[in-house]
């Protein structure tokens, strides 16, 4: 009579006598084997033909048609002007790379070697740098929709700026305006985006894009931007979208004077016939029929009015998102927390804050120093 033993892979041993064999049961069916490495290596075959019936196709794309499923994607998710950078970036620079090559077989070398290719190119370091985190989205689409790995991506460094690009960094966060340089903007409609832009620190496309039912009389709610687009993208001209990043969603409490201004500006847009308060707060409303509360103020209609005051009143010349950097440089050099200016920045990591603004908490730590200086008192000799 037949001995039978059970092992672990699904492989059951037989003894009659002194002839041994193995026999496997697989779904549904049976098969024996004199050697039990046949028997393994059958139920090895078996599990793997099983998991290959069970993936999806999507794990044999090719790069260039992750990338094109990733971008359908961010045309729905991103804004416009966002989702051209990236398809520009894709077609003219990644993309010919990597074009009949499957997703799960680009390796560790061959991330490595597109980075040295990237940095042979003629591009300022941060469009380089922006191209290797479009270059890796891919993967981390691949990876979050259709459980695709590839870990060596992530060992894909970024390019480190030059000594002349720090510079130029530097000397952007540092054209800023005093309170003083400011009082040159006039006007209620300007002079209410200019004050809101330099106290809340939103950026252009989010004042734009706030509405009054963002308001509450204390608060100001930051969900959306505003970009321009092609006419054919979107019938009038421009796009709302989601903000720069997701902590760029935030809620703000506003100075009290911004508060009266913003309440002024209410009061004279609520005379109008058909106000709603889902008119953008800085509309484009004309006392004509074409445009009403529902179209967002043009961006080179505030642009030249900003520099026509700039021009009037002989202050140095700084661009509109400098209004965003003075506001912040003030309240670092007062003394405010830094996680809590970076939280109102919208700014997706702290490091970005500390990066962008050292020069002025290097003024802060200075300040720190002098402020301890009563105690450095020098002892009385012994």
């Amino acid at each position: 009579m037949a001995r039978k033993y059970r092992s672990r892979n699904n492989i059951y041993e037989e003894k009659v006598g002194n002839r041994i064999s193995y026999k496997v049961s697989l779904n549904g069916t049976t098969k024996r084997f004199k050697d039990k490495s046949e028997a393994r290596k059958y139920v090895l075959e078996q599990k793997l033909n099983k998991e290959l019936e069970n993936e999806s196709p999507e794990k044999y794309y090719t790069y260039y048609k992750m990338a094109e499923l990733l971008m359908k994607n961010n045309l729905k998710e991103r804004k416009y002007s966002t989702y051209e950078k990236k398809n520009s970036m894709l077609k003219k620079i990644i993309l010919p790379n990597f074009v009949d090559k499957p997703i799960v077989e680009i390796t560790r070398q061959d991330c490595f070697d597109f980075r040295d290719y990237v940095g042979s190119l003629d591009y300022s370091t941060v469009y380089k740098n922006n191209i290797l985190v479009v270059f890796k989205e891919v993967f981390h689409f691949a990876e979050e929709n259709y459980d695709i790995d590839n870990r060596y991506v992530n060992k894909v460094k970024k390019f480190n700026l030059t000594d002349k690009e720090k510079l130029e960094r530097e000397q952007k966060s540092q054209n800023v305006w005093s309170p003083e340089e400011f009082e040159c903007v006039s006007g209620l409609k300007f002079k209410t985006f200019f004050t809101l832009s330099i106290c809340s620190w939103t950026r252009f496309g989010e004042t734009l894009s706030l509405k009054w039912s963002d308001y509450d009389g204390k608060t100001i709610k930051v969900h959306e931007s505003i970009s321009k687009v092609n006419k054919r993208i979107a019938e009038r001209g421009f796009q709302e979208s989601t903000t720069k990043t997701k902590n760029g969603v935030r809620k703000m409490y506003l100075p009290d004077g911004v508060c009266k201004m913003l309440d002024q500006l209410k009061q004279k847009q609520m005379t109008i016939d058909g106000f709603d308060e889902d008119w953008f707060i800085f509309n484009r409303w004309d006392g004509k029929e074409y445009f009403d509360g529902s179209w967002p103020m043009a961006r080179t209609t505030i642009n030249t009015h900003f520099k026509n005051a700039i021009k009037a009143s002989g202050v140095k010349e700084i661009r509109i998102h400098d209004l965003r950097h003075s506001g912040v440089t003030h309240a670092i050099i007062s003394g405010e927390d830094i996680k809590a200016v970076s939280e109102r920045l919208g700014h997706g990591k702290i490091d970005i804050t500390l990066d962008t603004y050292h020069h002025a908490i290097d003024e802060t730590k200075i300040k720190l120093m002098n402020n301890t200086a009563d105690f450095a008192r020098i002892l009385p000799d012994k």
